[in-house]
């Protein structure tokens, strides 16, 4: 079933640890304010990559995946649209790079299950039919199945309802390097809960 789907042990080779997660954990930490030992959860976390640069970076957290096979205390092997945690169980939820390799009729079910799991913060990060370079991004990778453009993404996650938290996404880092997150146009960072009325 794996190779069916293109997540097999090819596809998670070609990618490998480096500066890039502990660098984005750190600017969206210090930007967004997460606290130090805040509970987080990274669903989709593929190798753990971020999970790592969370950790690092001082925040408690854990990660799932149903294709990875991480031998981890932090890890749990699970589907986004049956996640294995309580209710409010984490601060901050993270899908990075996830919803565009869901199938359409399972983002609606996976948003809810995100959001049900966090009391928080919910970071999205996936890419758009309208970029620019959505041709060379999609290009020959069949894992990508749900392709929209941003407006859709933004009404699907019920921003309208729960907020929609715009940043431009550059920060002072303690060592005093200034630092931009790359790509923040495919970011959608909102909130767990509804908005007060």
């Amino acid at each position: 079933m794996k190779g069916d789907t293109g997540y097999n042990k090819e596809y998670f080779d070609e990618y490998s640890w480096n500066d890039y997660y502990l660098l984005n954990t750190a600017i969206l930490k210090q930007y967004l304010k997460i606290p130090d030992k805040a509970k987080l959860l990274d669903v989709g976390c593929g190798k753990g990559f971020h999970i790592k640069g969370w950790r690092m970076n001082g925040i408690n957290a854990e990660g799932c995946d149903p294709y990875s096979n991480l031998d981890f205390s932090w890890f749990k092997s699970a589907s986004i649209t049956d996640l294995p945690y309580e209710d409010d169980e984490f601060d901050v939820v993270t899908c990075l790079d996830v919803l565009e390799h869901l199938k359409p009729k399972d983002i609606l079910k996976s948003i809810q299950e995100l959001r049900r799991v966090g009391k928080d913060l919910l970071i999205v990060q996936t890419i758009f039919s309208d970029e620019d370079n959505h041709e060379e991004l999609w290009k020959g990778d069949k894992t990508h199945v749900t392709w929209m453009p941003k407006s859709w993404w933004l009404e699907i996650l019920e921003t309208d309802k729960y907020g929609y938290i715009l940043k431009p996404f550059e920060v002072v880092l303690p060592n005093g390097t200034v630092a931009k997150f790359p790509h923040p146009d495919q970011l959608i960072i909102t909130k767990c809960k509804r908005r007060n009325k």
